[in-house]
């Protein structure tokens, strides 16, 4: 039997975990979507005002190297957040298979990167518009 979070979510594995929390594949039951769900290490006794304010940020962001954050959530004493699930390998992976990469490769990601951050920084988002620093980059 498989696991319902928030009678919602269908867990269908676990992709990773680190010291911000565990994350996990599910499938949105009411949309038949795959999405992921970020279990927040973090006791949310102390800080879920905290986290619900960076999940309230995180879903006005829509930038195409960004994942659209789509909810959020405590059940069990545990916080959770719902985002796109981008389907591919995890740059230590690949970079454990493949060795070096090329210059253009890293090129072309460094770009990417520094578009999306580019447009966090940027004074548009909110209102009052200001810009935002990521701060695990």
């Amino acid at each position: 039997m498989s696991e319902i979070i928030d009678s919602t979510y269908e867990i269908i594995g676990k992709l990773g975990s680190g010291g911000g929390g565990v994350v996990y594949l599910a499938n949105h039951l009411r949309l038949d979507k795959l999405v992921v769900l970020k279990a927040d290490k973090r006791n949310t006794n102390t800080c879920s005002e905290l986290l619900r304010r960076e999940v309230t940020v995180l879903k006005e962001l829509k930038h195409m190297y960004i994942p659209q954050v789509y909810d959020y959530f405590i059940e069990d004493g545990i916080s959770y957040t719902v985002m796109d699930y981008v389907e591919g390998e995890s740059l230590d992976k690949l970079q454990k298979r493949e060795n070096k990469f090329s210059q253009p490769q890293v090129i072309c990601w460094a770009k990417q990167l520094l578009d999306a951050l580019a447009y966090l920084h940027s004074p548009t988002h909110g209102d009052p518009p200001r810009g935002y620093v990521h701060s695990d980059i």
